[in-house]
């Protein structure tokens, strides 16, 4: 990145340069609470800043991005029969709003924007889990295979490729990115971490972002960002669904329902293609979906089906995902649920929901999660009815 354009420093810029020392103060005082909380306000900022620039003598610069004030600097001469011919930079006379790269030495500062970010999150959603560490959230996302991104006093933002299916992303996890105050801050920093990547060759960006922080997400929409996904949770219990007759039985299935289980699969993956979701994801035979079903189906996984007339019709896979900052250890994943094209709309999926909420209550399981497509117009208007409430948005832009 190239340095500022720099240029002396005038009367107009004392409203920005308040910003950046408010904002510096803010960041200051998350390391050492004893400071006072008066200048993380910018009009207590500039009072101080301007008894500076009133001061005979007084002179200084800034820095500026895209004319954008990033940085300032103000010095005042003392008494020279003192200290000779001087100027002196008070502590209200400089600060700077400069994006770095990251690197190791950002991971401490990382870690605690995010556990501020983590606690504003769980303060408007009680059933996300505690961050036991914030440093290893981070660090695990940074250590990640071609991860890069940026970082300022009050943000950061990096994300690593990943390959999905013949297409490879850069993906900003969970846990990475975080920012304080001012949300516009966030596309500045997308505005430096893009241009890295698209200029790696990696076109396709998409981002996890907590769902409660409106001004957060509308920061990333008005990076051309669109909803993508949804990942959801809610409590668990022996009355938190409405039990629903839909005329099926539901057991646990078997190693004896997988080819079923990769009918439904198919046929789920098919009706993706359609509009409005237009998925172009390769459609696997009945074979490859049933080995995969063989190979990857874990003795801690639990699978129900719901038969009808003898015929399976519907499943539900539950799964121990492992913990992160929205799994907690005891939670139990809802991975996956379909029903037959012909059986949608007579309450197989409500019956099968409703089982699988109250075996996992009886199981001590009290949280359950899952996540679904923005455009399968069926599961983004069924899974809010059985009471899944968004917890993050992963938000996705392709570039041309």
């Amino acid at each position: 990145m190239p340095p500022p354009a720099t240029r002396p420093f005038a009367e107009g810029d004392l409203d920005a340069a308040a910003e950046l020392l408010a904002e510096r103060h803010r960041e200051h005082r998350r390391r050492e609470r004893l400071l006072s909380a008066r200048f993380e306000e910018p009009a207590a900022a500039r009072a101080a800043i301007e008894e500076l620039w009133r001061h005979d003598g007084a002179s200084g610069a800034v820095g500026e991005r895209s004319g954008d004030v990033t940085s300032f600097v103000l010095g005042v001469p003392k008494d020279e029969s003192t200290w000779g011919p001087n100027v002196w930079v008070e502590s209200a006379g400089f600060a700077a709003h400069e994006i770095v790269p990251c690197i190791d030495a950002h991971l401490d500062d990382a870690a605690a924007l995010l556990a501020a970010r983590h606690e504003r999150h769980r303060e408007a959603e009680p059933l996300l889990p505690a961050l036991a560490d914030p440093r290893e959230a981070v660090e695990r996302e940074w250590r990640a295979e071609g991860a890069s991104g940026v970082f300022a006093g009050s943000g950061y933002l990096f994300g690593a490729p990943l390959r999905v299916r013949g297409t490879t992303l850069m993906r900003v996890g969970i846990a990475g990115q975080a920012t304080e105050g001012d949300r516009e801050r966030m596309r500045d920093l997308y505005a430096v971490a893009g241009r890295r990547w698209l200029d790696e060759g990696l076109a396709k960006h998409d981002v996890f972002v907590p769902s409660h922080d409106a001004e957060l997400v509308d920061a990333w929409f008005r990076l051309s960002f669109g909803a993508s996904a949804v990942l959801a949770l809610r409590e668990t219990g022996p009355n938190a669904e409405e039990p629903f007759d839909a005329g099926v039985t539901i057991r646990p299935g078997t190693a004896e329902d997988f080819d079923e289980a990769a009918r439904l699969d198919l046929e789920m993956t098919e009706a993706l293609r359609e509009a409005p979701s237009f998925s172009k994801l390769p459609l696997q035979t009945h074979a490859e979906l049933t080995a995969e079903w063989r190979e990857e189906l874990s003795e801690l996984d639990k699978l129900f089906v719901a038969e009808r007339d003898g015929r399976i019709v519907g499943l539900l896979l539950l799964y121990r995902r492992p913990p992160d900052l929205r799994v907690a250890p005891s939670s139990i994943d809802l991975a996956q649920a379909s029903t037959e094209p012909a059986a949608r709309g007579t309450g197989v999926g409500r019956a099968l929901t409703e089982h699988a909420i109250r075996w996992a209550h009886n199981n001590g399981h009290p949280v359950m999660t899952t996540d679904w497509r923005m455009t399968n117009l069926w599961a983004s208007r069924f899974w809010p009815k059985r009471g899944f409430r968004t917890a993050f948005l992963r938000l996705y832009r392709s570039i041309p």
